[in-house]
């Protein structure tokens, strides 16, 4: 071996193990920026798809009496037996609130990032037959629940 070799051999590992470590630890920081991403994204997406079940599941409980629901561009109100329920969209937040003549009006916060709700509303002068609800957020969803029977059933 040839004098200052083992000191090149020295610089030349450490230069390599220094690269390597710097290598790991942008993996790891990237690893870890795209981990939080999606779970952000998954949050948003299930509190999402939980308030589609909620509000069909609402829909499918409510009175088809024509006279019992309001609808607008994006809020709908109906009744469930002695309640009264609406969800409305307010600046990019799903809302669901429920009511009755002798309870106060209680509000929650159901989805965020919602961009844009529609409620159609298909009836007959006596009962709702139908309703549709399209919902945009990351996705644009659309789902319809038809009276059959005296009971609204979802497709």
């Amino acid at each position: 071996m040839k004098k200052g070799s083992f000191l090149l051999e020295a610089i030349v590992y450490l230069a390599v193990i220094l690269f390597l470590s710097s290598v790991l630890f942008k993996a790891v920081i990237y690893s870890y920026k795209n981990y939080k991403e999606l779970v952000g994204s998954l949050h948003e997406n299930t509190n999402l798809l939980k308030a589609i079940d909620s509000l069909s599941t609402d829909i499918q409980l409510a009175d088809a009496k024509n006279i019992n629901w309001k609808i607008s561009e994006a809020k709908i109100i109906f009744k469930q037996k002695d309640l009264y329920i609406s969800w409305e969209l307010e600046k990019n937040n799903l809302y669901r609130a429920e009511w009755s003549s002798d309870k106060e009006k209680k509000r929650n916060l159901v989805a965020t990032n919602i961009k844009k709700i529609r409620f159609i509303v298909k009836s007959n002068k006596t009962e709702v037959k139908s309703v549709v609800i399209e919902l945009e957020s990351y996705k644009k969803f659309s789902f319809e629940i038809h009276l059959i029977n005296g009971t609204y059933e979802a497709q």
